[in-house]
């Protein structure tokens, strides 16, 4: 009790106190009743807007998850295309690349200068396909901060609800229940709703004897309030965003296997596959088995167990994450290659 309550009690006579004693029936007057009817009518509203903010917060994390699934969908999109169309053209620009040396090898010096200068404009295709991959990542990482984000605003919205323990005397679960139909509502909501005014509702009655377990009573509205903020949580799939990102973007392969396996080559697609077998591996400086197999027209175990041989025939090099990367300038293993095109 507050000094201001104690100097009242020390200056009252032993009537006045025997007024206060619990075990005095008057001291359980209609007006005190009234009062207290009043008091719980009035943190009954306010608490009702908190709840409402509450609900609010949620439907707006829920909104704004939402939102960033759907951004992340279109970069991921997005990225993916442009890496294929990016991946197609310096293949292509390669491959004509190749061809145009072919032919200039016999040719003036005006012809050797225009290979130069395709050669500078491959570079700078592929300067600019870095940037673009690089920008492509930065997006994706703004996105995932984006997300982390509102999982901590989730997080911090949970944190807000304390958990506490109420009990009723069975002398007063009349009393409530009328009260609680008066203001069309229930008991467990009506106790709910009392949650921010809990400590002056008990400053007011705590003289009373049968209100001395209503601390009891909190315990089903903390379970229940916990509850729907967990539920609110695990419905909002915040929790599950960052999990979902990096499952999507792990493993992505932005080319499509072949599935044509070659039969019968006639020369004309021979000397296209040598072309484009040898732009592959200038281009990347390996040798990735999917690429090979997509060129050849063949499966990528076949095209696993061509490593295979190739290596037994002399090149070194590893094959780590279905790609062989091989040691030196890749001459020999070009020859190689052309000798096993030319048998299909």
């Amino acid at each position: 009790m507050n000094e201001e309550y104690r100097g009242k009690d020390e200056d009252w006579g032993e009537d006045e106190k025997n007024q206060g004693d619990p075990e005095n029936k008057e001291y359980y007057s209609e007006e005190r009743e009234e009062k207290i009817e009043e008091d719980l009518e009035d943190f009954a509203e306010e608490l009702e807007d908190l709840e409402d903010e509450y609900e609010e917060t949620i439907e707006d994390l829920d909104e704004e998850q939402e939102r960033l699934d759907e951004e992340k969908e279109k970069i991921e999109e997005r990225l993916e295309e442009e890496k294929e169309r990016i991946q197609e053209d310096l293949e292509r620009i390669y491959e004509k690349l190749e061809e145009r040396a072919e032919k200039a090898e016999f040719k003036s010096e005006k012809a050797q200068g225009r290979l130069e200068k395709e050669k500078k404009r491959l570079e700078r295709e592929k300067e600019r396909l870095d940037r673009e991959r690089e920008r492509a990542d930065e997006r994706i990482a703004r996105a995932q901060e984006r997300i982390n984000e509102a999982k901590e605003r989730v997080k911090n919205a949970k944190d807000e609800y304390v958990r506490m323990n109420i009990s009723l005397p069975k002398h007063m679960k009349k009393e409530w229940k009328d009260l609680a139909g008066q203001i069309n509502t229930s008991v467990s909501q009506l106790i709910r709703s009392a949650v921010k005014k809990v400590g002056p509702v008990l400053e007011n009655v705590k003289s009373i004897r049968d209100l001395e377990k209503i601390g009891d009573y909190f315990d089903e509205w903390g379970e229940q309030v916990e509850r729907a903020v967990e539920g609110s949580v695990e419905k909002s799939g915040i929790e599950d965003l960052g999990k979902t990102l990096e499952r999507k973007m792990k493993g992505k392969n932005f080319t499509q296997k072949a599935e044509k396996k070659a039969k019968g080559k006639s020369s004309v697609d021979k000397e296209r596959m040598k072309k484009r077998v040898k732009g592959l591996i200038k281009l990347q400086n390996a040798l990735p088995i999917d690429k090979l197999g997509q060129i050849l027209e063949i499966e990528d175990e076949e095209a696993e167990n061509l490593i295979y041989e190739i290596a037994a025939e002399g090149i070194e090099g590893s094959l780590e994450e279905n790609i062989f990367k091989f040691e030196g300038d890749g001459e020999e293993l070009i020859k190689i290659l052309y000798k096993k095109i030319d048998k299909m």
